[in-house]
């Protein structure tokens, strides 16, 4: 019975959602063309509203095409969390040291980036690449070259996106 509830309130937000991206897509549409800006004010408003389309889309699909779970994998689902509630030792001070520790690498990456003048990927890179191996330990050296290369590659393309597409000065 719940689950058809909240199928319905699934869909009604879908449906809200949507039409607000197809709205905000068609105000965007009206706004006059641009005459000194490479991009114009139409860029921004047209992006959120195709972003939000998209991820209704995708909703959309993952609620009809997934198929519904039984209760006997909910009851299952419930067990294997309360054991891993019950395995998970991390106490609050650890937790604020992580805190503390991620706060430190976001202003060192602010710090590269505003005071050292240094490029957008590679503090970016940096940043990504302290963050990720202190959330996460490497398995090895190889997983840690994969990831050091995806992480570059992933700080060049966003560096790309921002100075060349969204015309920003990083």
């Amino acid at each position: 019975m719940t689950n058809l509830f909240r199928l319905r309130y699934e869909i009604s937000f879908l449906f809200i959602a949507m039409m607000m991206g197809i709205l905000a897509f068609s105000s965007a549409r009206e706004l006059p063309e641009p005459t000194f800006e490479p991009m114009g004010s139409a860029a921004f408003p047209s992006a959120i509203a195709t972003v939000t389309v998209l991820l209704v889309l995708l909703k959309s699909l993952q609620l009809f095409v997934t198929p519904q779970t039984r209760p006997e994998k909910e009851n299952e689902n419930k067990k294997e969390k309360e054991k891993e509630k019950e395995t998970e030792t991390e106490t609050d001070s650890s937790r604020f040291t992580r805190s503390l520790v991620m706060l430190s690498l976001l202003v060192a990456f602010v710090s590269m980036t505003h005071f050292l003048n240094l490029a957008w990927w590679i503090s970016t890179s940096l940043f990504l690449m302290a963050a990720m191996s202190f959330l996460r330990k490497p398995a090895g050296v190889t997983p840690l070259i994969i990831r050091c290369l995806v992480i570059v590659a992933f700080s060049l393309i966003l560096d790309y996106i921002a100075t060349q597409v969204l015309y920003l000065d990083l």
